[in-house]
Parts: structure tokens; sequence; C-alpha cells
């Protein structure tokens, strides 16, 4: 098999460890129905980037609960969009040290209000507004803007692509095809999401932070984390090459980016390795990717890995680095719906 065969089945194994597995969508165990967990509070995809429409803002945005109504749906009882007992944070690391300085959180007293609060380190929570309601943009204290509603799902990729090869690279049946040959498709055409989206003055920041999302539930438990695109799916246990042992998926899920180094990275040079057989290649972008908080410079355009435009193609980006290179696209280089250029950014959703 060639080495473009091999990574394709060793990559198919870790990036589609079940059918409804993908990039972030359903990482959370915990949250899964038959585990009786609640999927509004379950992470997909977190983006972070300059706004188009003002270039002296930030835009950072969560979506959450994948797989909602909308053009294809094959699960159309999603239940609500938010929680209403439990909370979403926007956790934000002003100097470096893996460790929130700025938090946002957004709570749901119905699903059609809700409450933002400013947390910083030392300081007594700000209550930025009480009566932010769903689906509606509404304008914060301090030039923030935030809206809460269902859009289009960002995330494009040829899922089914992968799903065409089996254990030993060959073309898998119904129908027999091949990853990049001309028959891509978006598997999240015509999904949507719940998304959450804040935009705020980047004089709010310094010259550079780090960004993660986590949700909390009834109990204040946290469930689910997630900044870059993938981390829990692709690197932690059980994946391709975790067959045997413990889920570490909830105790990821659980934890915050100060103590994945410690926690996680022996997991992920693992992964990186077993693809690419270069030991010190497999360091290195371990290294890169924990802790799991996505690095952002505001002053500056640039898209990925400088926070996540909702235009960058990450699965691309995200082939290349763990396969060095032997990989570079999944033939899919763009979302099935256009995004917008003013505030909230994402497009507009599916038809029921």
């Amino acid at each position: 098999m060639s080495k473009i065969g091999m990574a394709l089945s060793l990559l198919a194994g870790l990036i589609l460890a079940a059918p409804a597995f993908s990039a972030d969508h359903r990482d959370a165990p915990a949250l899964l129905f038959e585990n009786g967990g609640d999927r509004s509070l379950d992470l997909n995809d977190v983006y972070l980037f300059r706004s188009p429409a003002n270039r002296r803002n930030t835009v950072m945005a969560m979506t959450i609960n994948p797989f909602t109504i909308g053009v294809g749906s094959d699960d159309p009882a999603t239940g609500d969009a938010f929680s209403t007992t439990g909370a979403y944070d926007f956790k934000i690391d002003t100097n470096g040290d893996a460790l929130e300085d700025i938090t946002y959180t957004i709570t749901f007293q119905s699903q059609t209000r809700y409450t933002v609060t400013e947390t910083r380190t030392g300081k007594t929570p700000t209550v930025l507004t009480r009566n932010a309601i769903v689906g509606k943009n509404t304008r914060l204290p301090g030039g923030r803007q935030i809206v809460a509603a269902t859009f289009d799902d960002p995330f494009f990729f040829d899922i089914n692509g992968f799903r065409a090869f089996d254990a030993d690279g060959a073309m898998g049946p119904n129908p027999p095809r091949e990853f990049n040959d001309g028959n891509e498709f978006d598997f999240f055409a015509g999904f949507n999401t719940s998304a959450i989206v804040l935009e705020v003055p980047s004089s709010t920041f310094p010259a550079s932070i780090g960004l993660w999302t986590r949700t909390l539930d009834e109990e204040g438990i946290q469930v689910d984390r997630t900044a870059l695109p993938a981390i829990n799916t692709v690197f932690i246990r059980p994946n391709r090459f975790h067959t045997t042992g413990a889920n570490h998926k909830n105790l990821f899920n659980a934890g915050i980016p100060a103590d994945d180094v410690e926690d996680f990275l022996a997991e992920a040079t693992a992964v990186v390795f077993n693809v690419t057989g270069d030991m010190e290649y497999a360091l290195a972008i371990a290294e890169a990717v924990l802790p799991d908080i996505m690095p952002f410079r505001p002053a500056s355009s640039d898209g990925f890995l400088n926070g996540r435009r909702l235009a960058d193609d990450v699965i691309d980006a995200e082939l290349g680095l763990l396969t060095k290179q032997g990989l570079t696209t999944d033939g899919v280089p763009a979302n099935d719906r256009a995004f917008r250029n003013t505030f909230p950014y994402l497009a507009t959703p599916n038809d029921n």
C-alpha cells in the first residue's frame, strides 16, 4: 500500500472513530443521548478572527448542538437549541499562562432570553445584559455585540471520502470511490448548528491572546471544552492508535488547558508518530497543539493558526500537519453557503 494510502487509512480511523463523530461534533461521550446527556451543551467548533466589518474589533464564536434541523438532516428531533440549566463560557488568556484572565459567560433563562456576564480575574463579575433575545443581535456596553441563534454549520469536510477506505487502504463499497477522486462532497452541507457570536473591541485585549470555550451542566460541572479543531477527536483515546485502555475523552473535556501538556502530550505524540514514523516531528506537532488554546493576534488579519476565520480550510491545514505534508487536501475547499461580511458573519440557516 502507498504511503498516501496508509495515511488515509490511518486518518480514517483517527477522525472517524464512529460515523456520527467528526471534528469536535459529538466528541463528548457524557453528552450523548444514550448516556442521558444534553446535546445543547455539546461544543462543535471555535472561531476567532478580526472583524471584516470593523478591523478594530475581534469576533469570537462557538458552535454548539450539532446536526440540527436542516436540509438532509436525519435527526430532526434535536431538542432545544440552548441549555437553560447550563452555561457557555468564552475563556481568554491574556498573559500566556494557559489560565483565563477574562471570561464571558452566557446563561439562558429560556429559549428566548439570556444573560451575558464578563468576569476579569480578581474583579467582581459585571452583568452586561440580562435581556438578550435569542435570534436577535444585541448591543452590549463598551462597543460589544452578541447573538445566539441557529445558523448553517460553517464546518466543511468530505467525510465520505475517508469512509471509502477500509483498514487496508482499499476502496470501500456503497459506492466504491477514492478520496480526492473528483466526487468530493461536503458532509456538513445542509446541516444547521446553534451558535453564540460575540464581537468586542480589540482594545479589550493585549497584542496576543489565547481563547478556549467550555460548557457547564446544571451542577456547574464542566462537560465539554474546545479551542483548536479536532484535538479531542483526533489525539485523545480511544482512536485508531489507542484501542485499549481507558476512554479519556470525558477526562479531557473536564480538564483545563494548563494541565494539557502533562496529561495528554504522550497521547498526542503517539498519534502523529504512528502516522509519520518521525518521533521528533511528532513531538513538535504535539507541543504545537497542546495546550488546547487558540492563539490570536488581534492586529493581524491572518487566519489559522492565528485564530480561525470562518472560511479557513482547517481540514487541509491539519491533514498536512498530521501527515508531514503527505496529504494536504480533502478536496472540499469551502462551505456550502456563503458567509456574511457583517455581524454575525455565519451563513443563514438551512430550511427544514
